[in-house]
């Protein structure tokens, strides 16, 4: 027996939905949901990047506090020079930055005649997937060719602190 055209349309009491509409609706959800991630990755990177800063910035300041309450006890303690430390990684990878971030003190005398020290931490690192939060790139402490990328002739870090200390009479 055959079907009127009547008959083949979809009436109030079929129920469900058809097969195109189903892989429509799948599709337009796979691209929402493709998004979403694209933005949870990256807000995980930049929480990431966030707590490496914070503890850039922790770790320089205790290294400066170091060397000020060295020189407030025993100025003459205090030797020009610099010295490297290293960050503690993110909560996420406590170890995975031990060997790519590093911070640099430096601890200056000043001009002859004065009474005091300059000591400048500067704290540089490379994220995820070695991209470089810094200038110096290769991790040495010193601005190399090539690195200095706003030609400013210094080494430029995300945490550049800079304090000075005198002798007490």
């Amino acid at each position: 027996m055959r079907m009127s055209q009547r008959q083949r349309r979809r009436t109030p009491h079929m129920l469900g939905f058809s097969l195109a509409e189903v892989v429509v609706t799948i599709g337009i959800l796979a691209l929402a949901l493709s998004g979403i991630m694209v933005a949870f990755v990256g807000a995980a990177a930049l929480n990431e990047d966030s707590e490496m800063l914070s503890k850039a910035l922790d770790t320089g300041m205790a290294q400066i506090e170091a060397t000020r309450l060295a020189a407030i006890n025993n100025f003459g303690a205090v030797v020009p020079g610099t010295t490297f430390f290293t960050i503690p990684g993110p909560a996420s990878a406590p170890n995975a930055y031990a060997a790519t971030s590093r911070g640099v003190l430096t601890v200056t005398a000043a001009p002859a005649g004065s009474f005091y020290y300059v000591i400048t931490a500067k704290v540089c690192w490379q994220g995820r997937a070695g991209r470089s939060m810094g200038e110096d790139r290769n991790l040495n402490g010193t601005l190399d060719g090539g690195e200095d990328t706003n030609g400013d002739g210094q080494l430029t870090c995300p945490v550049d602190l800079v304090t000075t200390v005198a002798r007490r009479n």
